[in-house]
This record gives structure tokens, sequence and C-alpha cells, in this order.
């Protein structure tokens, strides 16, 4: 007779079947029953992220537009030597494009995700660990620099701040090469560090 022992099986309606030839003598049968069932969990939901947990989930499109702007202002400017106006400059340059969307779309996530657009966006650039986790340093000043941001990003989605940058939808850093697109006929104004342009 076949001995089958620590057979585990899954939740649910089973038969045991017995075939004997001859006169068979059973000693034993042990069947035992596990206490919680043996079903695996299902893995845990994803948390939007918010702005006291901006974590990101591993999929931009589980962010709001304000969070997705805040990463966004925050990945390229949230160096201190910048200024307010200089953030809302940039957020604004953004927004600019979603309301051409004859150039560019109509919302925040596709143009701020549009390949080679924000730098701080690309996998390669030293920026983009803290446009996943804008508190990955767990330092006091990140944490109200990322607030800041997070904040300028809600007002100009609101409109409740003007655009300083008068219609720009591109901008550029001095410390990088002169883009190729940049003319003097389409400068706007320089803030900070920061150069925009309206192409």
């Amino acid at each position: 007779m076949k001995q089958w022992s620590n057979v585990t099986m899954k939740q649910g309606l089973h038969y045991i079947e017995f075939k004997a030839d001859r006169m068979p003598i059973m000693r034993k049968l042990v069947i035992g029953f596990a206490k919680k069932p043996l079903i695996p969990k299902p893995p845990a939901p994803k948390q939007m992220p918010t702005v006291d947990n901006p974590t990101w989930t591993g999929d931009f499109k589980d962010d709001t537009e304000h969070m997705l702007l805040a990463r966004a202002i925050f990945g390229e400017a949230r160096n201190e030597i910048l200024s307010d106006k200089t953030r809302i400059a940039v957020g604004w340059s953004i927004r600019n494009r979603t309301e051409d969307p004859s150039r560019w779309s109509d919302n925040y996530r596709d143009v701020i995700l549009q390949e080679d657009q924000y730098s701080a966006f690309r996998i390669s650039d030293p920026n983009r660990p803290f446009v996943e986790n804008p508190l990955r340093a767990d330092s006091f000043i990140d944490k109200k620099a990322w607030q800041n941001c997070y904040k300028i990003a809600v007002q100009v989605i609101r409109g409740e701040v003007q655009d300083p940058t008068n219609g720009a939808n591109h901008y550029y850093d001095e410390s990088i090469a002169r883009p190729k697109w940049l003319t003097q006929e389409n400068f706007i104004i320089k803030l900070d560090t920061i150069f925009f342009h309206r192409l």
C-alpha cells in the first residue's frame, strides 16, 4: 500500500479514495487540518503618494497632477540658491505647455513624462532619486523644500500665483551647455541661474 506523508493541499473540497485488493488492513490514518487556511496573502495595494509620504510606487500614473508637478519642480529646481519665484517659473513653464495642446498634451502627466523633456526624470540623472523619493535624505531641509515645492505646484495648477515668465515653455540652467533651440529672439527672462524661453 502506498504511503503519503506531509501532503499539503489547497483549501477546498477533497475526496479520499481507497483501492484495495484481497483483504487490506488499515493500521493508521491521520488527517490534519491547518488552523489557518494556507492561502497566500494578496500583495498589499499600492499606497497613493502624498505630500507627507511621497515615495514613488514605481508608476507615475499613481501620482496626482499636483504630486507630479511637485516632483518636477523639486527635481529641477530644489537647489537652495534658487528663489521661490524661480520655482514658480519652472512650474508655470510646464503649465504653459499644457495650455498649448496643439504642440503638447493638455495634461501635466503627459507633458512632464514626455521623453527627454525634463532631465530630473531621466533614469541616469543624479536628481532622479530625489524625484522618486523627495525625502530620501531624511533631512529637515529637504522636507521643508519638498513641502514648499508641493505648495507651489498646487498654486500653479490652481492659478493662485502669476506666471513670472510671461508664457515661457522652455528653460535651462546656466550650468549646462546652451541648448540648440536657444536664441535671443525666444528669450524672455533670467531668474537666478535659469533662463526662460518661449518657443
